[in-house]
């Protein structure tokens, strides 16, 4: 499995584009891509060095001599014509029905199927930096994520926590009924498409332990960046691997596709739909690690991985009930205790 960045997303739509175009377009021959951008340079019927740009005007500042051909979508075309009404050194074009069907082929299965889509070798180029691998984790070598969990399930050691299993859900399990809640044209749930690991920055959010860790009686367990990308980059599950942070909004980001697909166009929609939540919740400051595609069975509302636990904290309200692992060994927590001055927990 390949991971990528939530920022790096529409990177990785031009690249997929870049790939179709360049398959679909005899007149054009790359000369070099130029990386996380919309544009490549290209000869132009074998003798003359243009750029080409790719939905819109380029994302980059490019020589305002060198002639250049900007590529759009049908329903954008006549609009980027009466723009450049006069540019003779830009030249507007629609993309072919050829490129639009093989872009649509080629961006469902790198999304839905990175892994066989990634056999074409020529391919990896124009992803280079923008999909990531596993040797790119170790830049967050030191980085550290919190899970809040109720007394419950550590005590009964549901599920395997405290033998260091996690699981990324289907969002459809959520207790926000506003998460990832939209759907394909058909009405298809797309909440479908994910598996979600929602975390949180650091042991001492107040009311966290609140919400999730049975009224600061609870624990909240650390686990490191590196165990858990590895974890899921290790496994079998085809599909994009997308991490970032929430943002928060107060309106809704778009709740319906025009498609009965995944689709290009819809790229941004489905990173808004698992990736924004109502402004209120901010001060959770959540970080997500998710899982898109379409191979998910109805079986599989949660996808477990094991993961070391590094440090298990017990909230101030714990009675001291022994934790145990699986094999029956005693794990001793650290406490939280409240600051004497300031509405705040250390750890």
């Amino acid at each position: 499995m390949y991971y990528i960045n939530k920022e790096d997303i529409e990177s990785y739509r031009f690249a997929i584009a870049k790939i179709a175009f360049l398959e679909t377009q005899d007149d054009f021959k790359l000369v070099q891509d130029i990386p996380k951008s919309n544009c490549l340079e290209c000869f132009y019927k074998q003798d003359n060095k243009v750029i080409v740009s790719l939905f819109r005007e380029p994302t980059i500042k490019v020589d305002k001599n060198k002639k250049a051909f900007y590529f759009y979508q049908k329903t954008h075309v006549k609009r980027a014509v009466a723009k450049y009404e006069g540019h003779n050194r830009i030249h507007i074009e629609e993309f072919s029905p050829v490129f639009d069907e093989k872009y649509n082929i080629y961006f469902e299965q790198a999304i839905s199927s990175p892994k066989a889509f990634m056999e074409n070798k020529q391919y990896l180029e124009f992803l280079d930096g923008i999909l990531l691998k596993r040797e790119d984790i170790e830049e967050n070598d030191e980085k550290k994520w919190y899970k809040y969990y109720s007394k419950e399930s550590i005590i009964s050691n549901k599920h395997g926590l405290v033998d260091g299993t996690i699981s990324f859900s289907n969002p459809n399990k959520f207790n926000d009924p506003f998460d990832v809640n939209c759907s394909f044209a058909n009405s298809q749930d797309i909440s479908d498409l994910f598996r979600i690991f929602c975390v949180a920055p650091s042991p001492e959010e107040i009311l966290l332990w609140s919400y999730y860790s049975s009224d600061h009686k609870g624990y909240c367990f650390e686990y490191r960046h590196k165990d858990i990308m590895e974890a899921v980059l290790a496994s079998i599950t085809d599909g994009l691997f997308i991490i970032g942070n929430v943002t928060y909004s107060n309106y809704r980001p778009k709740q319906k596709s025009k498609l009965n697909r995944i689709s290009f166009s819809e790229v941004k929609f489905y990173i808004e739909a698992a990736f924004t939540k109502f402004e209120e919740w901010s001060h959770e400051k959540e970080f997500r690690f998710v899982l898109l595609s379409q191979n998910f069975k109805d079986a599989d509302d949660y996808i477990s991985y094991k993961v070391d636990v590094v440090n298990i904290y017990k909230g101030i309200k714990g009675d001291g009930t022994l934790i145990k692992d699986g094999k029956g060994n005693i794990i001793t927590p650290k406490p939280i205790s409240k600051d004497s001055s300031k509405y705040l927990l250390h750890s």
